[in-house]
């Protein structure tokens, strides 16, 4: 059987990629803990969050793990 991970987009700097406006993203904060929610003031980088396939998701509600 073959996995198939998606690729990751990593972390990104707020300087260098300004995070979306009013937009709920994965959030570090200066601790190293992770947040979800839009960003804030005080966070140290943000990462979009992850998108499910269409395909994958109509399967998991063929298969009933997903309404």
């Amino acid at each position: 059987m073959k996995y198939h991970a998606a690729a990751p987009s990593g972390w990104q700097h707020p300087d260098d990629n300004p995070p979306p406006k009013g937009s709920k993203i994965l959030m570090l904060n200066e601790g190293g803990t992770l947040a979800i929610g839009i960003w804030q003031n005080g966070m140290a980088a943000w990462m979009p969050l992850p998108k499910l396939d269409p395909e994958l998701k109509e399967r998991l509600r063929g298969e009933g793990k997903l309404k």
